[in-house]
């Protein structure tokens, strides 16, 4: 075979598909790049303004009980469920630089979830709760009681340690609480979205 007529579509194809594969990799990781510094340059803008991108309104504005669990819907709202230990600090921190937050004062756990039940600024973080946890019937996550509020077994006080595991005098300041429900939050999102990869695999091999 002469240089003349030489097959070189082969070769042209592979290096082709090289730089389509290369090219669409630099694109992915400069669009994470960018996603993740919008993200951070997002949560500074929410920290220093301490306004709650769901309710459209001034955290200062709301009882602080409420304001440290809005809070911690709102921060569950922006980040991914696999968010550093680092973001709970700064949630800590976004919660206690609140002007009307004592950092030191602290409330009993089963009396922050009381509140929660009835605020009104917390009906679309209940809403929300209700998607991801079951109505209290045995052991499960405090949001639980805060997100099915109607059921009588929520706000049965004497049960509250069977149901959360929690005893009844726990004590919480308001940015131990914000991180708790935060937590909570992110947990149960992560175990939904666990069942439904593994129903969705069992639809598709079925």
């Amino acid at each position: 075979m002469t240089v003349e007529n030489a097959d070189l579509s082969e070769p042209i194809r592979s290096l082709a598909t090289g730089v389509s594969e290369y090219v669409a990799e630099a694109l992915t990781a400069v669009a994470a790049a960018t996603t993740g510094l919008q993200r951070r340059v997002a949560l500074v803008w929410w920290k220093e303004s301490l306004f709650s991108p769901t309710r459209r309104v001034s955290y200062r504005d709301l009882p602080p009980t409420a304001a440290a669990t809005l809070m911690a819907f709102d921060l569950h709202q922006q980040v991914p469920v696999s968010s550093p230990a680092s973001v709970v600090a700064f949630l800590a921190e976004t919660v206690m630089s609140l002007p009307l937050v004592d950092t030191e004062q602290t409330y009993a756990v089963n009396d922050l979830v009381e509140l929660a039940q009835t605020e009104k600024s917390l009906d679309m973080a209940r809403g929300a709760g209700a998607l991801l946890t079951a109505v209290p019937g045995g052991r499960g996550p405090v949001i639980a009681l805060i997100a099915h509020c109607d059921s009588p077994t929520s706000r049965d006080r004497s049960a509250f340690r069977r149901l959360t595991g929690v005893p009844d005098g726990a004590r919480l300041t308001l940015a131990q609480w914000a991180c708790w429900v935060f937590r909570e939050l992110q947990a149960t999102s992560a175990t939904a979205a666990s069942k439904a990869s593994r129903s969705s695999k069992r639809r598709s091999r079925g």
